[in-house]
């Protein structure tokens, strides 16, 4: 029950996986920027694809993500496991006793909850990416999951009149059935950036 908890933390960062692009890799276009994400997820290379992320997808997902895997390793009474993923924490400049896990079910709780805890990191998605591959390496299942995740096509994109924010639908075939997501980016700084509300 433990696992599935974390299965579903990593279920928000998975669901990003579905967005396919473009040629063009440069973020300056939400194209480029969807098509330097799937080429990092492709490549499995975890940091440039939360690299890719809004600051506000950052703390939500990477909140969730550290409050319910400490809470199953504290729980887990493995002392190895524990040591381990504090260790991540502690790389970030994270104090794991600072990591609590209440359950409530306050949307609006849970966001601050989320967002206190990643407040002090300056490195935003290269914590994210240090827990996405704590729990590879610690869970097969999550392993297994991530290695089957493909990419879907990028097939329309719509920019707000302001040009700051984006409207993108992915189309993924699985077994002769088509699905459509529609994603959301923001641009910040000259460039795009994938935005996960919480």
């Amino acid at each position: 029950m433990q696992r599935n908890r974390i299965g579903i933390a990593l279920a928000l960062g998975i669901a990003l996986a579905t967005a396919g692009c473009g040629s063009s890799t440069s973020p300056s276009t939400p194209e480029g920027a969807y098509a330097s994400f799937k080429a990092a997820f492709d490549a499995k290379d975890w940091d440039n694809v939360y690299a890719r992320l809004t600051e506000d997808s950052l703390n939500g997902l990477g909140g969730m993500m550290i409050r319910v895997t400490k809470r199953e390793v504290d729980m887990s009474g493995d002392g190895a496991r524990q040591e381990s993923f504090y260790a991540v924490l502690t790389e970030h400049g994270l104090n794991p006793d600072d990591v609590t896990f209440e359950l409530v079910m306050d949307p609006a709780v849970i966001k601050e909850s989320a967002f206190a805890i990643m407040e002090p990191v300056e490195n935003k998605s290269a914590l994210v990416a240090d827990v996405v591959r704590w729990l590879i390496a610690n869970n097969p299942d999550e392993a297994d999951r991530y290695a089957e995740m493909t990419t879907g096509e990028l097939t329309k994109v719509t920019v707000n009149e302001a040009g700051d924010v984006a409207t993108c639908t992915v189309s993924q075939t699985d077994d002769e059935a088509t699905a459509e997501t529609q994603i959301e980016m923001h641009k910040v700084n000259g460039e795009w950036f994938i935005h996960m509300p919480m």
